[in-house]
C-alpha cells in the first residue's frame, strides 16, 4: 500500500523545489527491507 498526505504545512520543504518524503518499509524478515532502503538513499 502507498499513501500520500499534502498537510501544507512546510514541513518536509527543502530547497531547490524539492521535497522531502517520509517512507515507511514494512514487511517480513529477510527479505530485503534494509537492502532497499540502502539502494534509494
Amino acid at each position: 500500500m502507498l499513501a500520500f498526505s499534502d498537510m501544507n504545512t512546510g514541513a518536509g520543504k527543502i530547497e531547490n523545489g524539492k521535497k522531502a518524503l517520509k517512507i515507511v518499509v514494512v514487511g517480513d524478515g529477510a527479505v530485503g527491507k534494509t537492502c532497499l532502503l540502502l539502494a534509494f538513499s
